[in-house]
């Protein structure tokens, strides 16, 4: 059995061999998950409206008529049933996530729309209103500082415009920060 003065002396050197363990060191910025948009486009948003992202075989999905080309169908997740649309399909990009098998979600928790009534009487009874977004392929969580986070270059595709809040370059691929409310409220989800 070690004595009190023995356990101290390795506690200090396993101190000195592992400070980060000991004294971590606190990360601060936002948390943004990564993903393809399409084969060409890499994207991101906030973690803060993320509910959960999930792999869902495509006969979980329910097809619904007389719906716009974007709209995968009715999904159900934890209870409650929401849209699922091909992101890149509704932003008006050609590539989208092709019908296959399975589709890679990521469900957010969308914006009611400010002309809908049903939309806004449910935000207000307390209930979240979801939206799954089916991507290319989900990539991983980053932390971004404010100032990591720049202009778009210039050539980005002017269908994004609306959507983008701004972009990270990591050596020399562009990531584009694309803002939740400006997705749940595209016009392309909705047939306008």
């Amino acid at each position: 059995m070690q004595t009190p003065l023995q356990a101290r002396s390795s506690l200090d050197r396993l101190q000195s061999l592992l400070p980060e363990v000991f004294t971590p060191n606190s990360r601060t910025g936002e948390l943004f998950l990564r993903f393809q948009l399409t084969n060409s486009i890499e994207a991101a948003i906030s973690l803060e409206r993320i509910v959960e992202t999930l792999r869902l075989p495509a006969q979980s999905i329910t097809p619904m008529p007389n719906m716009p080309t974007c709209t995968l169908g009715l999904m159900e997740n934890q209870g409650k049933v929401f849209w699922a649309v091909d992101l890149a399909q509704a932003l008006g990009l050609s590539q989208g996530a092709t019908r296959t098998r399975e589709y890679e979600i990521i469900i957010i928790e969308a914006l009611p729309l400010d002309n809908s009534t049903t939309a806004t009487a449910n935000s207000t009874n307390g209930e979240t209103l979801l939206l799954g977004l089916a991507v290319a392929k989900i990539r991983s969580t980053l932390r971004l500082q404010s100032d990591e986070i720049k202009a778009p270059i210039a050539n980005t595709l002017s269908a994004l415009e609306p959507y983008i809040q701004g972009s990270f370059q990591q050596n020399d691929d562009e990531t584009l920060i694309l803002s939740v409310e400006a997705l749940s409220n595209a016009k392309g989800l909705y047939g306008d």
